[in-house]
């Protein structure tokens, strides 16, 4: 129900009508029912009686807003955290059938990225926390994943009304690619393009060039317009290990984050083969550093429950590197001097086969039945307490891969 990687940002306050008008809630509350109420309940669940409310709250909410002539879209609509709350900026990993929050912009670029407003905010909590019964039935749980999908569009299509209303379709095409895909959004969850105003302009410089900006272009170009100018103080200030947003150009001065921006390229042959996340152990003569690399997998869209392997875009498929905790159920463990590391992201960069990447890995990393897997995980366990004392009791290894291909020694430093 969600991607790989995106961004979330929130409605400041002071644009979002369910909190400047106090009829706003009070008209739209039968037009918000969520599955949850119904419990487990066969006939009370039935996604269609929800998702036909949902409809008609997406026409009640363009009628609102195109009669408030003073609520303009645009940067200024981002809520900033009041310039010190963290929590305005989050990013999200999926890890298959788990996902991650850390606050923060991280990863570089995402495809998507959500704006969150009250209402939205308010019920998926509903759907997924407070109201979400783990022990359901199929109706339960079938109605919660369908009704999901249209909080992730209402999110991802109040991002887009920050931008002009010429890029809004195009990019909304370019996030759910596929017939079947752009059929189902234009009946389901149509685009109310023109009730949302916006003073959000590309540079004259972009519009006039004789090549038209993509969708990624168009994006890079509004994140760096918010960050730079409108939330500054609520996000990380730098991502040194990816490339690149804020027009920020990282320093090659720093040979270990340089390596690391060749790991984590957009265009890597490699990535598609490796695990969901893996926690790599870089050593040094004074200390070890832990880090998490997820697996950004790639979709021509999210629309549908069942068959994603024909939907995937494997040629998409990239990895993000953190310094933050990210995931709870490691995959694989790598463990590396920094100066293996260099031969590490070489290594990987001429692999053009499955095999071949596991090889590198079993090279590098502990497979399960490595003699000295106990031990390493002991000395892990000890590194994740020292700096995450809260969270290092999330590891669990019920999900760990073993990788059957010969063992090569490692290489020596």
């Amino acid at each position: 129900m969600i991607r790989d990687h995106f961004f979330i940002f929130f409605v400041d306050p002071d644009y979002d009508l369910s909190m400047q008008d106090p009829n706003y809630l009070i008209d739209a509350l039968p037009l918000l029912d969520l599955p949850a109420e119904a419990e487990s309940s066969a006939l009370k669940t039935f996604y269609d009686l929800y998702k036909d409310k949902q409809k008609q709250y997406l026409l009640y909410r363009a009628d609102r807003y195109s009669k408030h002539k003073d609520i303009i879209f645009g940067p200024q609509t981002v809520w900033d955290g009041d310039q010190t709350d963290h929590n305005a900026t989050l990013t999200v990993f999926r890890h298959f059938d788990n996902a991650s929050v850390i606050k923060g912009l991280w990863g570089g670029q995402p495809k998507t990225v959500w704006l969150m407003d009250y209402p939205i905010f308010e019920r998926m909590y509903y759907l997924l926390v407070a109201g979400f019964n783990v022990f359901g039935n199929v109706f339960h749980q079938g109605s919660t994943r369908l009704f999901m999908d249209n909080l992730r569009i209402e999110s991802e299509d109040n991002f887009l009304y920050l931008l002009p209303f010429e890029y809004r379709q195009g990019i909304r095409d370019y996030w759910y690619q596929g017939k079947e895909a752009r059929e189902k959004m234009q009946n389901e969850n149509a685009l109310y393009n023109f009730p949302y105003k916006t003073n959000f302009r590309l540079p004259k410089a972009v519009v006039q060039d004789k090549k038209p900006p993509t969708p990624d272009e168009i994006i890079k170009r509004l994140l760096n317009e918010l960050l730079a100018e409108h939330i500054p103080q609520a996000r990380n200030q730098s991502d040194p290990y990816h490339c690149c947003l804020l027009n920020h150009k990282p320093s090659d001065n720093d040979e270990f984050s340089r390596l690391a921006r060749r790991l984590t390229a957009r265009k890597s042959s490699f990535a598609r083969h490796f695990p969901e996340l893996t926690i790599m152990e870089i050593r040094s003569d004074q200390q070890s550093q832990i880090f998490f690399l997820s697996k950004v997998t790639a979709h021509k869209n999210v629309s549908f429950l069942f068959n994603e392997k024909s939907r995937l875009l494997p040629e998409e498929d990239r990895l993000i590197l953190n310094d933050d905790w990210v995931g709870s159920y490691p995959n694989y463990f790598l463990t590396m001097t920094k100066k293996q590391f260099a031969s590490f992201v070489s290594q990987l960069e001429t692999a053009k086969s499955k095999e071949s990447v596991a090889q590198i890995l079993v090279t590098y990393g502990l497979p399960r039945n490595d003699p000295g897997f106990w031990s390493f995980y002991d000395h892990l366990e000890t590194l994740l307490s020292e700096r995450y004392r809260e969270e290092y009791g999330r590891l669990d290894i019920s999900r760990y891969i073993n990788l059957y291909h010969s063992r090569k020694p490692k290489h020596s430093d």
